[in-house]
């Protein structure tokens, strides 16, 4: 069976859930690099906002937009 890419278990998770933080994908995937995945998304395609908190503490949070 092949393995499935940490940019697929992202996008998989943005699907299900509409949205995620890199904590979030740290707990869940192990993934270090959320921009670098999110960078891949919008390359191959899809629509990610991303919202940022207004202080400088906080992550970003990315936003998988209805196309």
């Amino acid at each position: 069976m092949p393995s499935v890419t940490m940019t697929h278990k992202i996008h998989e998770h943005l699907r299900r859930h509409g949205a995620i933080t890199p904590d979030e994908a740290n707990l869940h995937y192990g993934c270090r690099r959320l921009a670098a995945r999110i960078w891949d998304l919008r390359h191959d395609g899809l629509s990610i906002q991303t919202l940022r908190p207004k202080g400088e503490d906080g992550c970003a949070r990315y936003v998988l937009m209805q196309t």
